[in-house]
């Protein structure tokens, strides 16, 4: 699936529900690691990994990992796709022995990896890092890589308004949603989280390598790249913006 580094638990914690046999994490620090232990039973966390474990279909041996990090399990097979070559030795030495888990160079706009090659893609705050220009590639690359009757998660924070960066009505929608959450953070023990939260805001507003859009705007791209069934559903609490989009190669 496509996870990003910290936020693999929540996606591991879905696989551990659905009763796969056994699940690593890789998470970019041990601080991250101790902050979404801490949120781990609330109610914005419990209901992100309700979500996604719903939205992975019934049977899926094939799973696609591409990112700065990710989980394995020993029932199905893995693919970790990433750019970053410290980040592919960290994986590789976390996986070191779990034979159904490749570790491969690559990113979301080329993955190294045949076409028709897994049943399931899931990504969990990943695909905001990709550039309005090349969403399209991502969401078409995406659809290569996934078998027929192979399902897309996609799990991100999206805001409610797609508009220029310096657009008032969409400043204020992405400064609320971050806000929020890092007073959410905050008043559940994750303090260092909440310190990334307010670290990202900056890019998050001007557009610099945080790339915020609608839900609709990637319903749209992942349509026009051939997925069918695209269904985007919220998770509580709504106000935080984060929601998960399920689409199927037919």
């Amino acid at each position: 699936g496509v996870v990003a580094a910290g936020h693999a638990e929540r996606v591991g914690r879905a696989l551990r529900a659905a009763a796969v046999e056994t699940v690593i994490v890789v998470e970019d620090t041990p601080q991250n690691r101790r902050d979404y232990e801490a949120l781990s039973g609330l109610s914005l966390n419990d209901s992100q990994v309700s979500s996604i474990q719903a939205a992975f279909p019934p049977a899926a041996p094939n799973r696609l990992n591409l990112a700065e990090g990710g989980m394995a399990a020993s029932a199905i097979e893995i693919v970790a796709v990433d750019p970053s070559e410290g980040m592919r030795a960290r994986c590789a030495a976390r996986f070191a022995g779990v034979e159904s888990v490749e570790v491969a160079e690559g990113h979301a706009l080329g993955i190294p990896v045949p076409a028709d090659s897994f049943d399931c893609a899931v990504s969990n705050l990943a695909l905001h890092h990709v550039p309005p220009d090349e969403r399209a590639a991502c969401a078409a690359e995406l659809f290569r890589v996934l078998k027929p009757g192979g399902r897309l998660v996609y799990a991100d924070m999206f805001c409610d308004v797609d508009a220029d960066p310096r657009n008032p009505v969409r400043v204020k929608d992405i400064v609320d949603k971050i806000v929020g959450v890092a007073m959410y953070c905050l008043d559940h023990g994750a303090y260092d989280m909440m310190q990334v939260m307010f670290s990202t805001l900056p890019a998050d507003i001007s557009g610099e390598g945080e790339y915020m859009t609608t839900g609709g705007v990637w319903k749209d791209l992942l349509e026009a790249a051939g997925f069918a069934a695209v269904g985007l559903h919220g998770v509580p609490p709504v106000e935080f913006g984060i929601k998960i989009i399920v689409a199927d190669k037919l």
